[in-house]
């Protein structure tokens, strides 16, 4: 059952037993997130799905979980906890809680010993959501109020493959024992009588003071990954590393935004496939030739010129080559195969240097079509617009930034 209301606010009853809430200005951008959980078409539109159109909300809070009397959402949050997971969670936490060395000394040594192959054989990423906060380069500016959604679920931890601390069970933190694996291990340890025992488990569960892990989902062929970047990082940390189903808060990533065609081979260096990497236009252009990124109508590949991404194959391959491979081999270990099945590419998909080969090849970049370096032509392949005049750079960065914020 699907409803929302002249607020803008939804909620979608799946067939799984989840409960999604969420506020969209539209009801197409309500239909995209729900389309992310599977939602059918049909499902979509009906007398309790208002199509009205909202500029944005008039409280922050609305379309939250938690909007509403603290009573309702720890009945919400109780509810979504209570099942088989939960009964996992707490035998495996009872098996953890004998092999826990009671010796501090020990205790660290045993806990090098169990990070040490999860970080060799699933190292995190840092760049995964291309439209979260600041977004990926080049891409439009975000609006005050995104299309959101909120789901309560059980996660599997190794589908986790990016947090604020980049290296697991290794924190950046205040109040360091307290704030550690060390520290779970210590207070589980001590959770000796059946009550506290019990209290232990629904405090990882639910949070001590029910403040939820939160993950944001990032859609891919073949199921969701997540990252966390907000409450919940040590938890996390700890359930990836021992494999502990995870209760947590789930947001929907944020809708595409426009990307803009901007494309520089020399700032810095032509060659740079990471940090610095400026041939985003051409490689953006080599996803859509693949038919890894559709967009909205059928733009033309010149400079400025804004593609709004309607399908990826995952959003994260909008980034950086480095950053996009390295992405793809974390989704690879999640879901071994998809990829490539999604593709129908092979080793491309999992080296920086391929990768960019596939995508930009010998594509003339856009800034050269403008205004080609000396001892330069520009491009027959792919032609500049008729007419149009050379621009300098800082004509060009001035049309640029008038276009990304207005």
């Amino acid at each position: 059952m699907i409803t929302r209301d002249g607020r803008g606010v939804f909620e979608a009853w799946l067939a799984d037993g989840r409960f999604v809430r969420g506020w969209s200005p539209t009801v197409a951008e309500m239909a995209v997130i729900l389309r992310r959980y599977g939602v059918a078409e049909s499902e979509l539109v009906g007398p309790e799905v208002s199509t009205v159109t909202v500029a944005e909300p008039e409280r922050l809070r609305w379309g939250r979980l938690d909007d509403g009397e603290f009573e309702v959402w720890e009945e919400r949050l109780r509810a979504a906890a209570d099942g088989p997971e939960l009964t996992r969670l707490r035998e495996a936490l009872l098996q953890l809680r004998s092999r826990i060395p009671a010796d501090p000394v020990q205790r660290r040594a045993w806990l090098a010993e169990c990070l040490a192959p999860v970080n060799a054989a699933a190292p995190q990423v840092g760049q995964v959501a291309a439209f979260h906060g600041a977004g990926v380069r080049n891409c439009g500016r975000a609006r005050e109020a995104e299309a959101r959604s909120e789901c309560l679920q059980w996660v599997d931890p190794v589908a986790v493959i990016s947090t604020l601390d980049r290296t697991w069970g290794v924190f950046d933190r205040m109040e360091k024992r307290r704030r550690s694996l060390d520290g779970f291990c210590e207070t589980l340890l001590a959770a000796d009588s059946e009550e506290e025992f019990e209290q232990w488990v629904e405090g990882f569960a639910m949070g001590w003071t029910l403040q939820l892990v939160e993950l944001t989902r990032v859609e891919g062929p073949a199921g969701p990954v997540y990252m966390c970047r907000a409450d919940g990082t040590h938890r996390a940390h700890f359930a990836r590393v021992f494999g502990l189903p995870l209760m947590a808060l789930v947001k929907t990533c944020p809708l595409p935004r426009e990307l803009i065609m901007v494309d520089h081979p020399d700032r810095p260096a032509e060659g740079v496939l990471g940090e610095g990497f400026a041939r985003y236009g051409s490689l953006w252009a080599g996803l859509r030739e693949r038919g890894l990124l559709e967009v909205a109508g059928d733009p033309e590949f010149t400079w400025l010129a804004s593609w709004l991404p309607t399908r990826l194959v995952g959003e994260w391959m909008l980034f950086a080559p480095a950053d996009a491979v390295e992405a793809n081999r974390a989704y690879d270990r999640v879901y071994p195969g998809a990829l490539q099945a999604a593709t129908g590419l092979g080793d491309e998909l999992f080296d920086a240097q391929a990768w960019a080969d596939l995508l930009i090849g010998d594509r003339v970049p856009l800034s050269w079509r403008i205004s080609p370096p000396p001892g330069r032509k520009p491009g027959s392949g792919l032609a500049m617009t008729p007419g149009r005049p050379t621009l300098t750079f800082g004509s060009r960065l001035r049309r640029w930034v008038g276009k990304a914020v207005g």
